[in-house]
C-alpha cells in the first residue's frame, strides 16, 4: 500500500520520469530540421537537448528501467505510455522514409539506437569534412552575419568531438580568428588589416563586432550613393524631357511659320481666295469702294446672284419686308406698303 501511494505521487511530481505535462500529445514536433540521413549529428543534438528538457532522456539511453508487467502494473503503464510518447516525438521528427522503416519498433532507446547505429559517422571522416567545409568557406554573397554563423556552427561541431580536437588554449581563438578573416570579401581589406596588426589579437567575437560596424559603414555608403545616383539620373530625365517638348514647340511653330498663305487667283493678292474676293464678287457696306464695285459689276457682267456666292461675302441692298416686319411691329400692311415705297423711291433717286 506505501509503495502504490508513493508511486502516484511520484507521477504526480514534475521531477518523474513518468510525469507528463498537460501541453505533451503526440503530434508535438520537438525539432525544426527532421532527420534525413545527412544530419544526424544536429539532429541528435537537438533531440537531446529537447528530451532532456522534459526529463525523457533517460528513456533513450537506458537508465529508465522497464517495470515488471505482472509486480508493477501501474508504473509498467506510466512507462508504456510516456515510452510510447517519445516515439511518437521521434517518428515527428525524422523524414517519412525513415519513419517507415522504425515505426514496429516497440522502444524508444530500440530506434534511437537504431538510428544511432545507421547515420553516426566515426569521428575522423567526420572531422575531416568539418575541416574541409571550414577552409572552403568564404563570404561571398552573404552578409557577415550570415558568413560568421555558419562558421561558428561549424567551429561548435567540431569542438563536439572533445576527445579529438583540442578546442581550447590560444592557438585554437587565434586559428578561429585567421580563418573568419581569410573568408571575407576584398572590400573589407583595410579593417582586416588593421586587425592583424594590433598586439595582442582580439578575439574571434570582438573580430566580428568590428567587421559588423564596417559593413554598416559601407551600407551607409552604399545606400547615399544609390540616392545621388537616383536624383541625377531624374534630373537628366527632366532635362531631357524638357529639351524634347521645347524641340517639338519649336518644331510647330516652325511648320505653322512655313505654312504656305492664301492667294487669290483673281487679284493675285494673298490672305484670301477666289471665292472671297472682293474685288470680284463686290466690296462691303461701307468700303469706300462699295459703289464703284457694283457700278463695274453692273456694267461688265450680269446682276449679282446671291445663290451662286458664299453668304459670308455677300451685302444685301437693303431689308426685306420680312425683316421689317419682324423688327417694326404694330404697323399694318399698309402703312409697311408706303414705307417700302419711299425707300424705294429714294433709293432711285440717288442712284446715277
Amino acid at each position: 500500500m506505501e509503495h502504490e501511494q508513493s508511486s502516484k505521487e511520484g507521477k504526480n511530481n514534475a521531477f518523474d520520469s513518468f510525469f507528463l505535462y498537460h501541453s505533451d500529445h503526440p503530434g508535438l514536433v520537438l525539432v525544426s530540421k527532421p532527420l534525413n540521413g545527412d544530419n544526424y549529428s544536429t539532429w541528435c543534438r537537438s533531440m537531446t537537448i529537447s528530451l532532456n528538457a522534459k526529463n525523457k532522456l533517460g528513456f533513450i539511453n537506458g537508465t529508465v528501467q522497464i517495470p515488471s508487467a505482472k509486480s508493477q502494473q501501474d508504473d509498467y503503464a506510466s512507462w508504456k505510455r510516456c515510452n510510447d510518447m517519445i516515439l511518437s516525438w521521434i517518428l515527428n521528427s525524422i523524414s517519412p522514409e525513415l519513419a517507415d522503416s522504425v515505426i514496429y519498433s516497440t522502444t524508444a532507446q530500440e530506434v534511437w539506437e537504431d538510428l544511432h547505429d545507421r547515420f553516426s559517422q566515426s569521428n575522423a571522416p567526420r572531422i575531416f569534412q568539418i575541416e574541409r567545409d571550414i577552409a572552403c568557406t568564404s563570404q561571398a554573397q552573404m552578409t557577415v552575419a550570415a558568413y560568421y554563423t555558419k562558421l561558428k556552427g561549424l567551429w561548435d561541431e567540431l569542438g563536439s568531438y572533445s576527445s579529438t580536437v583540442c578546442s581550447c588554449g590560444a592557438d585554437h581563438k587565434r586559428r578561429q580568428l585567421m580563418q573568419f578573416l581569410m573568408g571575407l570579401n576584398d572590400s573589407y581589406k583595410a579593417i582586416r588589416g588593421q586587425i592583424l596588426l594590433l598586439n595582442p589579437l582580439p578575439d574571434v567575437r570582438q573580430a566580428y563586432s568590428s567587421i559588423i560596424q564596417e559593413e554598416k559603414q559601407h551600407s551607409l555608403n552604399d545606400t547615399q550613393e544609390a540616392a545621388e545616383t537616383t536624383a541625377m539620373t531624374i534630373q537628366r530625365d527632366a532635362l531631357t524631357a524638357l529639351a524634347v517638348r521645347s524641340g517639338q514647340g519649336a518644331s510647330s511653330r516652325s511648320n505653322s511659320f512655313n505654312c504656305k498663305p492664301l492667294h487669290c487667283s483673281y487679284c493675285d493678292n494673298d490672305h484670301h481666295v477666289r471665292d472671297t474676293c472682293w474685288k470680284l464678287h463686290g466690296y462691303p457696306l461701307g468700303h469706300p469702294k462699295h459703289k464703284a464695285s457694283r457700278f463695274n459689276r453692273q456694267g461688265s457682267r450680269p446682276p449679282y446672284n446671291k445663290s451662286a456666292y458664299p453668304s459670308a461675302n455677300y451685302v444685301k441692298e437693303g431689308p426685306t419686308r420680312q425683316e421689317m416686319q419682324s423688327v417694326m411691329n404694330g404697323f399694318s400692311d399698309l402703312q409697311f406698303q408706303q414705307i417700302l415705297s419711299i425707300m424705294n423711291n429714294n433709293g432711285t433717286e440717288q442712284s446715277p
